[in-house]
């Protein structure tokens, strides 16, 4: 069932209402009076239904904010904005024409949650071997599920389904066959707050997942 009946009359009864409260005088006079008091009627519903409105809108884009994004098709629009940080320096600006089975999260970091961007895919072994010879030299830290790691919080693997699933690492962790290569790590960063990307590379599995969290 719609909203929207619902929604116009509340609107309207809550015109009516500051009408009574801004002149002080009873409903029934809106029947009794008409032409009195329309246009003190008329204003009031004006700025109740502008005031519903900015709510409405304000609370449409909250939901929007709370709701990760994961439409690979958003993720060029997405990195044409993301401007000129470290966090997303090694990532690409577009999904390589020749990737597959390709994913995407992206969490806004709504008040003091953390942003997080991941971007999975698969390609061919050779691509997958130049990925790791390129990005394995420039790692700061380089460590799979089980090893020891100074890194404070261990990306989780935003991007995983069912494939990638199992009942010892459940959805939040990489399986062991990832390498993770941390790139770039906020040197002024704690435990508590800190900011690092990187990626993981499943040769197994011929995938490579770009991610960066902002904590």
């Amino acid at each position: 069932m719609s909203i929207i009946p619902f929604v116009v009359l509340t609107v309207l009864l809550a015109g009516i209402a500051a009408w009574c409260i801004w002149t002080g005088q009873p409903a029934i006079l809106i029947v009794t009076r008409p032409l009195k008091h329309a246009l003190l009627l008329f204003v009031a519903f004006v700025i109740t239904f502008t005031l519903f409105g900015f709510i409405f809108s304000g609370v449409i884009n909250l939901k929007q904010l709370m709701t990760p994004v994961t439409d690979v098709r958003q993720y060029n629009m997405m990195m044409s904005k993301a401007g000129n940080s470290p966090l997303f320096a090694h990532l690409p600006r577009t999904i390589p024409a020749d990737a597959w089975n390709v994913h995407m999260y992206f969490d806004h970091g709504l008040l003091q949650a953390a942003t997080m961007l991941q971007l999975r895919y698969a390609t061919t072994p050779a691509q997958i071997a130049a990925l790791s010879a390129r990005f394995t030299p420039k790692a700061v830290v380089s460590f799979a599920r089980g090893e020891e790691t100074d890194i404070p919080h261990a990306p989780s693997f935003l991007t995983a389904d069912k494939s990638t699933a199992s009942q010892d690492t459940g959805f939040g962790d990489f399986p062991p066959d990832y390498q993770i290569l941390v790139l770039y790590k906020d040197p002024t960063g704690d435990w508590n707050h800190n900011a690092f990307s990187g990626v993981a590379i499943s040769k197994q599995r011929s995938e490579i997942v770009y991610w960066m969290e902002d904590w």
